[in-house]
């Protein structure tokens, strides 16, 4: 749409108002960069138009009615790298920070350069759609500093989780050492990401498939605060600095006090951030899922065991209270009866020999007999050596059996299902070759070939997997499919000579249309006579040549003279996995790419031309014409003279004579140079 070119009274000279007219191009001599604000999305953008070496830079302020104002502004005490910087950043955008949005696009060409979008080159609308497609938020989940600060988030969760339950159960009391001042530093970056989670961008699953991304600080606040505000904000309040200072002598025996202990627990809300982290990340993890699950099955037994370990070793110590330590010595105070102050921990500790009662006081040592309970409870061996005491304990004890039980019935059922699909590729095979020995017993096929035949489908469990994997790239966008296709294939095509320049998209299709065969060892490959071959897998034998993995061969099949064409069998020495493309499927493919079928038909003359002049080399077109005689320059060297002239004549005038048999005979090849030209030009296989 046009702007608005009018000049507001109190306003400096308009842009609009010079001769050339708002869309007329920079004056000579000046170049024009573009940049942009960094601003609040109210404040204007800018553009910016560097002056001369003498002179200042002009700072152009549009404003959202389109309107332009010319402002000087001197910009030579600015370091030119940091200039530099500053006005080319939008052209070194990373993808991440790019986020779909509406765009007028007549109105942004006017904002960016003044003129219509039709007027601009294709290197400025380039610049003008990522300028305008960046992110305005400074934060985006792919960004690289995010992605390292969620390594630490995820490292402080791992801290949490083991060390939380233990300073809980075993440690007793706040105190200011240093694992306090570690828990601050834990809480730290738990609070900078309860920051950041306003700013990240979200992606919230709709229906049908749907995502809906939230590119907005009011729309990820809401979202935020609806879901996973609540538990972040109660895991991180200072739970620990209370006790601590109800722990003091003032108000030491405030009933409230094992309470304020036990909330310190609520901290391990933070690992449903977990799941949180693993959503984000997973597409970072190449191991296969089942060695995943079985990963997590054994993540999930230790932290289990030792949250188990941690509540039944609290559970001692909190009902226990006839047992006091002081500097690692336990003793039993009397005055408070047995049945209110015993618990499992005085009864094992205070059975006698071989057990010490000071022991008890020992926060690895009770650990470890917890942790000896806690594994034999949810494998459900059960001992016996410790037991509860008290009915509390019986009811405490009765809760934990039960979600150990649960929990160990779902860890067997899963690892059982994983371990039945870790290797889906042999039990296919195994299907296959049940398969074809109730064939040959039906049949009765002699036992040498059974023997074959079973050869054969074992060799083929690469093959397979090959061809389900193709099965499932065919599913995938054009461009994916692309450079998925590139990736594989583009390492052999390259050693193909009309091949070698093509570009990515010629070789992704090529790599797609080829189709994979897998041969027995020792058999010949007749169907392979006329085709474009690459080895994936084995050693194939052709025309006294071995080619291994990546090795080529039946460039020729271009050439459609049989005389010329090599038509020799390949061997197969060991069982070969070999990837072909016929003629017929390349002259439907080169349909696309005109300029790549010019190359390929020019190639296949000059291959039919050296053939038929007996020679084997593979040459360009100016070492053909160069060794023909039709193309590059004549010597003196390669001049053949008469002897006889060369005696009779004087030395001069045989000087004279070879100058201008020399200056002719490069005439006659110019020109028999570019009717060769001409000629392979317009031929045709």
């Amino acid at each position: 749409r046009p702007v608005a070119m009018a000049e507001p009274a109190g306003q400096e000279s308009l842009e609009g108002q010079s001769a050339a007219g708002p869309c007329s191009p920079p004056a000579a001599g000046r170049g024009l960069v573009e940049g942009r604000s960094e601003g609040a999305a109210a404040e204007p953008s800018v553009v910016v138009s560097v002056g001369g070496s003498d002179g200042p830079a002009e700072v152009h302020h549009r404003h959202r009615h389109g309107r332009l104002l010319r402002k000087q502004v001197d910009m030579t005490n600015l370091h030119p790298k940091r200039l530099k910087k500053r006005l080319q950043s939008h052209q070194h955008t990373p993808l991440s920070r790019i986020e779909p949005k509406d765009i007028d696009l007549n109105e942004a060409a006017f904002q960016w350069y003044g003129q219509a979008w039709k007027a601009l080159t294709f290197h400025q609308q380039h610049v003008v759609l990522r300028g305008e497609l960046v992110s305005s938020h400074w934060i985006i989940s792919e960004s690289g500093w995010k992605t390292r600060f969620d390594i630490a988030v995820g490292f402080c969760l791992v801290l949490t989780a083991i060390v939380t339950p233990y300073e809980v159960a075993f440690l007793g009391d706040t105190k200011v050492n240093a694992l306090y001042f570690v828990n601050r530093a834990v809480d730290l970056v738990f609070w900078i990401d309860l920051v950041l989670c306003f700013f990240t961008v979200q992606e919230v699953p709709q229906r049908h498939g749907r995502v809906r991304r939230l590119t907005s600080v009011p729309q990820i606040s809401e979202y935020y605060l609806k879901t996973w505000f609540v538990p972040d904000i109660i895991s991180i309040l200072p739970f620990d600095s209370v006790a601590m200072a109800l722990e003091s002598d003032t108000v030491g025996d405030f009933k409230p006090l094992r309470v304020f202990r036990l909330l310190r627990l609520v901290k391990l809300l933070r690992l449903l951030k977990a799941s949180r982290l693993m959503t984000v990340y997973r597409d970072y993890i190449s191991l296969p899922f089942a060695v995943q699950a079985l990963f997590k099955f054994a993540i999930a037994i230790s932290c289990v065991s030792h949250w188990l370990a941690c509540l039944w070793g609290l559970a001692g110590v909190t009902l226990g209270t006839r047992l006091t330590c002081e500097n690692g010595h336990a003793t039993i105070d009397e005055t408070i009866p047995a049945h209110h102050g015993v618990s499992w921990l005085t009864a094992y500790y205070d059975s006698g020999p071989p057990r010490n009662l000071n022991d008890a006081c020992s926060p690895e040592t009770v650990y470890a007999a917890c942790l000896y309970w806690s594994v034999m409870t949810i494998t459900s061996i059960g001992y016996g050596d410790i037991i509860p005491t008290r009915m509390a304990e019986h009811v405490f004890c009765t809760c934990l059996m039960v979600v150990s039980a649960v929990f160990w019935a779902y860890i067997i059922g899963s690892a059982c299902a994983v371990l039945s699909s870790l290797d889906p590729e042999t039990a296919e095979i195994e299907s296959r070759l049940d398969t074809v020995n109730r064939m040959a017993n039906d049949q009765a096929v002699s036992a040498q070939l059974r023997v074959r035949l079973r050869a054969y489908v074992r060799e083929s469990r690469s093959h397979l997997a090959f061809r389900r994997f193709k099965d499932i790239s065919d599913e995938f966008s054009p461009q994916i499919r692309g450079a998925l296709a590139h990736e594989v294939s583009s390492r052999w095509l390259m050693q193909v000579p009309y091949f070698t320049s093509g570009n990515t998209e010629f070789l992704a299709d090529v790599g797609s249309t080829m189709v994979s065969e897998l041969f027995e060892k020792r058999e010949d490959c007749y169907c392979l006579r006329d085709r474009l071959c690459a080895v994936q897998r084995g050693l194939v034998s052709r025309k006294g040549q071995v080619f291994c993995r990546g090795g080529v061969f039946g460039e020729d099949m271009v050439i459609v003279v049989d005389e010329v064409r090599e038509r020799h069998t390949p061997f197969a020495v060991t069982f070969a996995e070999i990837a072909s493309i016929t003629l017929t499927s390349l002259e439907t493919l080169l349909q696309r790419y005109p300029a790549r079928a010019k190359i390929v038909r020019r190639w296949a003359l000059i291959r039919n031309f050296l053939k038929r002049l007996g020679s084997k080399k593979k040459a360009s077109i100016p070492q053909l014409l160069k060794k023909t005689g039709f193309g590059g320059h004549v010597t003196k060297s390669q001049l053949d003279l008469d002897s006889s002239s060369a005696v009779t004549a004087p030395n001069n005038q045989a000087s004279n004579n070879t100058e201008i048999q020399l200056a002719k005979l490069n005439e006659r090849v110019q020109l028999l140079s570019e009717s060769f030209e001409k000629f392979v030009n317009t031929w045709s296989v």
